[in-house]
């Protein structure tokens, strides 16, 4: 069975990171990892779900005021079993210069479930898979909210967006690279 660490997330204009927690390492994978998920031609707001570079993953959630939730798997070896509801992306590799890595905003808050996780083996490469599960109904429920939030008040509008948490949902499954030969 995998370790497991599981949080609802805040994101930076709809942006979360799982980040080596090294932070030179960090700062410099960052930028490129934004390069890895830009789609040429798309301009400013266009991209691919995900990027990667060095020690980080960039993942884009539906909506800038996305609040979802994220859950780590940590495993040993490979894992044989990518199973539905989840929509699972390529699998990709980082390289943890520490061992360790955290999921945040971007903004360097992450909640305490999802701080310092061991990814097992030390440093060194790791595959990484990401699923998504709930972006076309976070995506309708944001619309929703935007439009009953308009003349509501401060109490009413806290209630409707606090409605939205959870409801888009990310997987990532992380395990030592099997060195090829």
């Amino acid at each position: 069975m995998p370790a497991v660490a599981e949080s609802t997330i805040s994101t930076s204009d709809g942006l979360f990171f799982l980040q080596d927690t090294d932070y030179e390492a960090m700062t410099n994978a960052q930028l490129a990892a934004f390069a890895d998920a830009r789609e040429p031609g798309r301009g400013r707001g266009g991209g691919r779900l995900l990027g990667t570079a060095g020690g980080t993953l960039l993942v884009r959630s539906v909506d800038q005021s996305s609040r979802p939730t994220v859950r780590v798997e940590i495993w040993d070896t490979t894992p044989d079993v990518f199973e539905s509801p989840w929509q699972w992306q390529d699998a990709r590799t980082l390289t943890l210069t520490t061992g360790h890595f955290w999921v945040s905003d971007g903004d360097g808050e992450a909640p305490e479930p999802l701080r310092n996780l061991d990814a097992g083996a030390g440093a060194g490469t790791y595959s990484i898979r990401l699923a998504h599960d709930g972006r076309e109904a976070a995506r309708e429920a944001i619309a929703r909210v935007r439009r009953r939030t308009i003349h509501a008040t401060t109490a009413e509008s806290d209630a409707a967006w606090h409605g939205i948490i959870g409801i888009e949902r990310y997987l990532i499954r992380i395990w030592p690279a099997t060195p090829t030969i």
